[in-house]
């Protein structure tokens, strides 16, 4: 027996290298994150040719790659031993055009005034794979957070070229230290070499690092840039330069400007920022220059979060939508508008402050995913909202929008929108990019398709082209939010899920509050306007002309058109209900066109294990198993199945009974009657649950019709009944489980009292009112993820209000459980 060691091919620098990093930008980012971690001020990337003009003799690594770019530099070079000799006779002819090939053989140079790199730093730290001298030590001599941690960031320089010189001047207490490191990436693709056996050079510099750059100084941008950045008479006295040569990408013009775009995003805006960049390409001296990202301070709506690991979001909330000045005073009579953050006083304030705990943002969340977002840490999330488009001019009378320029609006979102994640003022990739995979990280998408309603409409979600922001977190308090080792995101685990589940919570407070508003403005607009005014007397017009036309007046044309126009708006409201709707009537209907098949194994289903069970003794003796464990006993696997079928046959009986054609057909209802069958309907699941369900029809209520369609009030006592069977099986609740249904007349109406001794409504809940409220619930999944649909309840105030009754839900009182009351009007 011998002990062995691995032995580490030469291919895996480029596993690390090109073949881990995806793009050459996300390379060049890594790069700078470098420059940060060296608590550089100032980071140049500079494209400059190689040669001003075309040199006497070319190395054969230069001849194969100007080809590569300039296949036609062929007529104009000949082979010699030691590489290509110039054909002078052919350039004397063609000066300008061959030193114009000459010219695209790029040198990529990354420049910093940090730290720079000692010997012993580029031995025990740069030369060691892996590495986890930034995880011991976490923090730069500045403070800084380092960005890195993998250690193999140094690797992205494989992935932009072949050839690398680093030059690198340090700073101590007795001198300043030159160094050069040199190697050829390309050496490592050896395929019977290892690791060990490809060498890069480390020698002292005779030359200083402010020497090596004096070639800067030919070009004006960047001595421009450089004396804005750090100020005249900047000393390169310390700091590292890289050249990268031989370059893998050709670098076109519209490469140069996505980069540009990605260097702006790299860094955070420039309230936030710490480190200067600058972009030169030498082909376009005038372009580019030091990189900028605006914020565009114009915005509709500003949101800012800070999440604590103590379990409190503190939210601060800008309204700059409305012309508060312009809004009609009577806007803040409504019932929905007298109390803060709505009040007059609110809306004149220039933020809004609040602070909200985990139970209150998300009620009911397991006590998994709040341990886990208090483990994520504290983190800050910074957003803005923007209307793209200008208002029409309906919207103009309804909502008093603050005037603004949609086209420069417009033109800035497209090119600086999305929302990032920022870790230690770097953004992380490709998060929030436009056009990218992960633009909409959040899929915000998602929920438009779902509920793509008017902001006037409660639920309203926002679209992700019309946000901009920052999620800004950090390594060291953020350390669960781990980059995967290409950096092409963070690994997604549990704790990503808690935080895109907390942004998207923050993201929703800003919703509410939008939409509340816009709601409440068209609700002003409506009732001043005499919408249903309006409609009825063109009801009235249009039955009148349709006997006798010939006595139509321009007034009835007048008459028609107010109708028109207030049932247009009308049909817009209902269209978007509709569309919320839809998702669940195809649920219908597909349960409809399996209906037959499921009443066929509904029947098939019934008894066939005690079938199976009584074939089986003619073979074995039951008595001989005697004994014998449950998962090797055929006997006992029988009976489980059978039960499993009563289960899923009381399914089918639940779902069939809910279909039936005749449920779709308004008709009158004998409540006393209908209760009678919904009990029977529910007496398969409730039984086997120990839950009691009774029903008290007050006398006088026991001849009392409604007139409506069966499947409404199906809809009404199922979703109650539904939440109540989920409550009383929570771990909340202990001891017997009873709702009860108690029905009397109350006048020209109907109540229903709906009550069970459940443990009532979560603690959370502080107004029972938003458990009506479109996409409201508390059900969440281990991650906090909502995972009941928040439309129980919201269909159930539906129904009622299309037939002109009323409800309300009570909070907590002296009895435990969980409360409502329904008024229905009668038909007799």
């Amino acid at each position: 027996m011998k002990e062995l060691s691995f032995k580490v091919a030469a291919k895996t620098a480029r596993l690390f290298g090109r073949e881990n990093v995806s793009n050459a930008e996300g390379a060049i980012s890594e790069l700078v994150k470098n420059t940060y971690d060296a608590d550089a001020t100032m980071c140049l990337v500079c494209f400059i040719p190689r040669f001003s003009s075309a040199p006497n003799r070319l190395k054969k690594s230069e001849f194969a790659r100007l080809r590569e770019i300039h296949p036609e530099i062929e007529e104009f070079y000949a082979q010699q031993s030691e590489g290509y000799e110039r054909r002078d006779a052919a350039y004397n002819l063609n000066v300008e055009v061959v030193d114009k090939l000459a010219s695209g053989l790029l040198d990529l140079w990354l420049i910093d005034n940090g730290d720079g790199m000692t010997a012993k730093t580029i031995e025990d730290n740069w030369m060691v794979i892996g590495t986890n001298n930034k995880e011991q030590n976490a923090t730069s001599d500045s403070g800084r957070a380092r960005t890195g941690a993998k250690g193999i960031g140094r690797f992205a320089l494989d992935r932009l070229g072949s050839e690398c010189q680093l030059f690198s001047s340090s700073a101590t207490s007795e001198a300043i230290s030159n160094l050069e490191w040199v190697v050829n990436w390309d050496d490592f693709d050896a395929a019977d070499k290892t690791l060990e056996d490809i060498k890069a050079v480390l020698r002292e510099d005779q030359t200083t690092l402010d020497e090596r750059l004096r070639f800067l100084d030919d070009h004006p941008s960047i001595s421009t840039a450089v004396s804005q950045l750090a100020g005249k008479g900047f000393n390169w006295f310390k700091g590292t330069a890289i050249r990268i040569g031989l370059l893998r990408d050709d670098w076109h013009a519209r490469d140069v400007q996505h980069l540009y775009k990605m260097l702006a995003e790299l860094i955070p805006p420039l309230d936030q920022r710490v480190l200067n960049l600058f972009l030169f390409d030498a082909r376009e001296p005038s372009n580019y220059g030091v990189v900028t990202a605006e914020v565009l301070d114009d915005y509709d709506y500003k949101i800012d979060a800070e999440i604590s690991s103590q379990g409190t979001v503190t939210i601060t909330l800008v309204r700059n939508e409305l012309d508060v000045d312009r809004i009609d005073p009577d806007l803040f009579e409504l019932d929905e508008m007298t109390q803060a953050p709505f009040d007059e006083k609110s809306f004149r304030k220039a933020e809004l402050k609040y602070m909200k705990t985990l139970d209150e943002l998300f009620p009911g969340a397991p006590d998994d995913f709040k341990r886990n977002a208090e483990a994520l840490g504290s983190f800050k999330v910074n957003l803005r909202f923007y209307k793209k488009g200008a208002p029409s001019a309906r919207d103009g009378r309804i909502y008093p929008y603050r005037a603004f320029q949609p086209g420069p609006r417009k033109a800035w979102i497209e090119e600086f929108g999305g929302l990032k994640i920022y870790r230690d003022n770097f953004a992380v990739r490709p998060y929030g990019e436009l056009g990218g995979r992960a633009f909409d990280w959040l899929a915000l998408g998602q929920r438009v398709a779902i509920s793509p309603v008017q902001a006037s409409r409660k639920g309203w979600k926002v679209s992700p082209q019309n946000l901009a922001g920052t999620v800004t977190i950090s390594r060291l308090e953020n350390a669960k939010l781990n980059d995967q080792s290409n950096r092409e995101g963070i690994i997604e685990n549990e704790y990503f899920a808690t935080f895109r589940e907390l942004v998207k919570r923050v993201i929703q407070e800003f919703e509410d509050d939008r939409s509340h508003i816009h709601y409440n403005l068209n609700r002003l607009f409506q009732s001043k306007n005499e919408a249903e005014k309006s409609k009825s007397e063109g009801a009235e017009t249009a039955a009148r002309v349709t006997k006798a036309p010939e006595k139509a007046t321009p007034e009835d044309a007048q008459t028609l058109a107010r109708a028109y126009t207030a049932q247009q708006e009308e049909i817009r409201e209902l269209r978007d209900e509709q569309t919320m709707l839809r998702a669940l009537a195809t649920l219908g209907t597909v349960l409809i066109s399996f209906s037959h098949e499921m009443g066929q194994l509904q029947n098939t289903m019934g008894g066939r294990s005690t079938e199976l069970s009584d074939i089986l003794s003619s073979y074995i003796d039951r008595d001989s198993l005697m004994g014998v464990g449950g998962a090797f006993n055929p006997f006992e696997i029988l009976e489980e199945w059978e039960e499993d079928d009563k289960k899923v046959r009381q399914w089918f009986t639940f779902a069939l009974s809910s279909i039936r054609a005749d449920k779709r057909r308004r008709k009158k209802i004998n409540l006393q009657q209908h209760l009678q069958k919904t009990k029977k309907t529910w007496k398969g699941f409730l039984e086997p649950r120990h839950i009691t369900l009774t029903y008290d029809v007050a006398q006088d209520a026991s001849e009392v019709n409604v007139l409506a369609f069966e499947i409404d009030l199906d809809s009404v006592f199922n979703n109650l009944i539904l939440n109540s069977v989920e409550a009383l099986l929570s771990d909340r609740h202990q001891g017997a489980r009873e709702i009860t249904i108690k029905v009397e007349q109350s006048g020209p109406q109907v109540r229903i009292n709906y009550r069970d001794n459940g443990p009532g409504l979560d603690p959370s809940i502080r107004d029972p009112a938003s458990i009506f409220k479109f996409a409201v619930t508390t059900k969440r999944d281990a991650s906090g993820q909502a995972n009941g649909t928040g439309l129980g309840m919201w269909i159930l105030a539906a129904v009622v209000q299309a037939y002109g009754g009323s409800f309300r839900a009570y909070g907590p009182g002296k009895d435990p459980g969980f409360r409502m009351e329904i008024l229905l009007p009668l038909k007799k």
